[in-house]
């Protein structure tokens, strides 16, 4: 499971710890309180215990800031980051009809484009899932663009292009 490690500005000493849906993927997050002025040594011990509490329930892998710099107190409890290339590409389609929704976009009204270095398994799958949603669906991918909007236009007979056709996406 994924968990998400935050440090939160307030008051108490142990970690909220709760389990919430991202974007469709189950998870469990844990804010940790760490108030203005602590001493770094308190810092690290209620992150750790953080780290503990993510643990104990069930996460293998962790999202956090960007710049977290408590990386050895995470590993010290078996915890490794979230490799953030695979799981946006895992929840690409998600990802973008989040921001559609954040935009208010309708899904039938908007223009998509997936794009990537090559073709793999979750482009793949992040066109199947969006390619009966979206009003027009562009793929980018070096050399393999083509082929895939070929198969998508006769698997589900969408308006799919492939890239560098000058069509703008909202996403």
């Amino acid at each position: 499971m994924i968990g998400v490690l935050e440090l939160t500005e307030g008051k108490g000493r142990r970690p909220a710890v709760a389990q919430e849906w991202l974007l469709g993927l189950r998870c469990v997050r844990a804010a940790v309180p760490i108030p203005a002025r602590m001493g770094e040594g308190r810092v690290r011990r209620r992150v750790e215990k953080g780290a503990r509490a993510l643990e104990l329930a069930g996460a293998r892998r962790v999202l956090t800031q960007p710049d977290f710099p408590y990386w050895e107190e995470l590993r010290k409890n078996g915890l490794r980051p979230v490799e953030v290339e695979g799981f946006c590409q895992a929840l690409a389609a998600s990802l973008a009809l989040a921001e559609l929704g954040r935009r208010q976009i309708p899904p039938t009204r908007a223009a998509v484009t997936l794009s990537g270095p090559r073709v793999s398994r979750a482009l793949l799958r992040a066109a199947e899932v969006l390619c009966p949603q979206v009003r027009c669906l562009t793929v980018d991918v070096p050399g393999e663009g083509e082929r895939v909007a070929s198969w998508l236009w006769k698997e589900y007979g969408a308006a799919v292009f492939s890239g560098g056709d000058g069509r703008r996406a909202h996403v």
